[in-house]
């Protein structure tokens, strides 16, 4: 948005809304800002979830670099769906997530922690419902090709949209200060790997390379591979859909 005059930044934003773009509140709101994706289903986070929005629909914040518009880490699959369920409850929207036929996440018992055999695996989703939700590795590489053919999410040149572990001084960026792809999108090479739906018994996928990690690990099928959904690391945080 730089160079943007106020009147032109005002347009901007006003068409994105009225042709199915970003919508919702900024970075700085306490609802995440989603975008339209042309010609599919659902809608896409901005950028990772935020500490602060984190903090905010939790009460914790598990992140070991600490800031507000920084992407929240530390959290394991069975955190995202749990946070996931917590704010479409608390956005008057119907949860996706249930576990033994129910949505309310106080009724599934202790969350696993270390052990990764464990009933929960058998979460399911409803993507028929309007509640936000992890996306399929189909849908969150969808969103990262933005409409565009480029290597990485939105350009070419890796540094452009990325933090990598040549820019990124070893640790996670604030969220959204690196260039949107050509959906509006941010952060979907690099920052942080996003955990995705996609699982088979207690094992899932995370995509999109890390501040930590090399430039060939944040290219569009960039992927860790499936590791326990357990895991919780620093460089780990996701991002939420919306079906719509």
């Amino acid at each position: 948005m730089k160079g943007f005059g106020f009147f032109a930044a005002a347009i901007f934003w006003a068409s994105l809304v009225l042709s199915g773009g970003a919508f919702a509140n900024g970075r700085n709101s306490t609802s995440p800002e989603m975008v339209g994706v042309k010609g599919r289903n659902f809608t896409v986070g901005v950028t990772e979830v935020t500490q602060k929005l984190y903090s905010y629909v939790t009460g914790t914040n598990p992140s070991y670099f600490k800031g507000d518009n920084l992407p929240v880490t530390n959290v394991s699959w069975y955190d995202a769906i749990i946070f996931c369920n917590s704010l479409s409850k608390r956005e008057g929207l119907t949860p996706c997530y249930s576990l033994n036929g129910t949505t309310d996440i106080s009724k599934w018992g202790e969350r696993p922690e270390n052990s990764i055999w464990s009933e929960w695996s058998s979460v399911s989703c409803n993507f028929e419902a309007n509640g936000y939700r992890l996306p399929t590795k189909e849908e969150w590489l969808y969103a990262a090709r933005g409409g565009e053919n480029y290597k990485y999410s939105g350009n070419e040149y890796v540094g452009g949209v990325a933090w990598y572990n040549v820019n990124s001084e070893r640790m996670p960026h604030e969220v959204g200060e690196k260039f949107e792809n050509g959906y509006g999108i941010k952060d979907m090479s690099g920052n942080v790997w996003e955990w995705c739906w996609d699982h088979y018994d207690v094992y899932s996928t995370d995509m999109g390379g890390s501040y930590s990690d090399g430039s060939k690990f944040c290219i569009l099928d960039g992927r860790s591979g499936s590791i326990p959904m357990v895991t919780k690391t620093a460089s780990l945080g996701f991002r939420v859909f919306r079906s719509r």
